[in-house]
């Protein structure tokens, strides 16, 4: 999987061929990228969306420590509250 900001280039760059009342602004993409590292960064409450059993990501204790799930965690632990995903390049 590409990264947020080599998936935006490429849309960007790939569009310029396009007659100009076509183009999309780059403004535009600066700020779908913002928007996009936001919402990749965003810690998931487990309340709101369980996480996938199969998968390594981050978690966030309730002491608000924070481990990397596959590793760094046991069931016999303090409460997971929030979790993450990790950015796949």
């Amino acid at each position: 999987m590409k990264s947020i900001e080599s998936f935006l280039t490429q849309k960007y760059l790939s569009q310029r061929d396009l007659p100009k009342h076509k183009q999309i602004p780059a403004q535009y993409y600066i700020d779908w990228g913002y928007i996009a590292v936001r919402e990749a960064q965003r810690w998931l409450s487990i309340d709101e969306c369980p996480f996938p059993d199969n998968e390594d990501f981050l978690i966030k204790l309730e002491d608000n420590s924070i481990r990397r799930y596959k590793e760094d965690w046991n069931k016999e632990s303090k409460k997971i509250t929030h979790w993450r995903p990790f950015e796949r390049h």
